[in-house]
């Protein structure tokens, strides 16, 4: 386990809650990709919902 942890950056450690690829690529790019993710969920769920 502290193995693991010694390897990761520093920024990593930092925040915890993020994969290390998103945080490198920055919290912006990172929200706008949750809130995507989530309009799509809402979306394919809704369609599966009328379709039927």
């Amino acid at each position: 386990m502290s193995a693991e942890v010694e390897r990761l950056p520093l920024g990593a450690r930092r925040k915890g809650a993020r994969p290390v690829g998103m945080q490198e690529m920055g919290p912006n790019l990172y929200e706008k990709i949750q809130s995507a993710l989530t309009e799509l969920s809402l979306v394919s769920s809704h369609e599966r919902l009328s379709g039927t």
